[in-house]
């Protein structure tokens, strides 16, 4: 045909993954080549991004959950993975292809458990599906499939039902709260375990109880694992909670992102007396591999 100008072609409407571009490859200029519109959008996508791909409890909410439909960068930067459609996919079964069927990549579920839930990818076909991993077998992937990215946690309770729990973007919020810590204030500093996944941001909110035996002002003080030990102190604002010498409680809400194994540190300026605190998590933040690989 005619040399014609760009301007004076047909307009695409819309896009499609499989138009093309006339492209030169630098490294062989005497052959002219192609690059499609998926390969561009591949290119152009940053590390790390992600869009919809919102998780649910599914009808049977002791063993599946929905994702919804959506796209993300694989963890490897190469390719944008797209779930055209919602799945559901079952935690109590072994990992098969589609909708409603099992997605458990390796062994047998485990109770009180973290689970990784991972888009996966195979290139030869371009099936996108979704598996569920613990953090220790995460390389193990279903065959055929060589891509993933972790887009969110579940977690099961002793019995194996998977905790309920709603999702609005990045924010993961727990159906029940879960008293974490009940306990004693002491003047060592001490770990504790809240239920939220590792590296997450946990949201948990706390009240500390005094008593007529304290004889002063107590103050305790919850911080990241990362901080070392904090030595709390109410001249300096060093402290999360507070309370005094007689039946008066102090209480607020938090957010401190937990170690690799799930947990904050506390320590108080004073155990005399032995005032009591409690902590109940009602869930986490989880950037979902976006700002970084954790």
């Amino acid at each position: 045909m005619a040399d014609q100008k760009i301007s004076a072609l047909t307009q695409i409407d819309a896009l499609a993954d499989g138009d093309d571009f006339g492209a030169f490859d630098a490294s062989d200029a005497t052959t002219s080549k192609a690059v499609s519109a998926a390969q561009i959008k591949d290119f152009v996508t940053p590390r790390g991004y992600i869009w919809g791909l919102t998780m649910s409890n599914a009808a049977d909410t002791a063993n599946d959950i929905t994702v919804s439909a959506g796209e993300a960068k694989d963890e490897g930067h190469a390719v944008c993975m797209t779930l055209a459609a919602p799945i559901t996919k079952r935690l109590d079964a072994g990992w098969a292809v589609g909708d409603a069927q099992g997605g458990l990549n390796t062994g047998a579920e485990a109770n009180s458990t973290w689970y990784e839930v991972h888009l996966i990818k195979r290139t030869d076909t371009g099936v996108v599906d979704v598996m569920f991993t613990t953090t220790a077998n995460r390389a193990t992937l279903p065959a055929s499939y060589t891509l993933q990215r972790r887009i969110g946690w579940i977690r099961n309770d002793g019995a194996g039902a998977i905790l309920q729990f709603t999702q609005v973007d990045d924010h993961f919020t727990w159906t029940t709260q879960i008293n974490d810590v009940a306990t004693t204030q002491t003047t060592t500093a001490a770990a504790v375990t809240l239920t939220v996944p590792p590296n997450s941001i946990a949201r948990f909110r706390a009240c500390l109880t005094g008593n007529t035996a304290v004889n002063g002002i107590t103050v305790t003080v919850f911080s990241e694992i990362v901080e070392g030990n904090v030595t709390p102190a109410d001249t300096t604002g060093i402290a999360s909670i507070g309370s005094g010498d007689f039946a008066i409680a102090g209480a607020g809400h938090f957010e401190l992102r937990v170690s690799a194994t799930s947990t904050i540190e506390h320590d108080s300026s004073t155990a005399t007396g032995t005032a009591a605190f409690d902590i109940s998590t009602f869930g986490f933040i989880d950037h979902r591999r976006r700002l970084s690989a954790t």
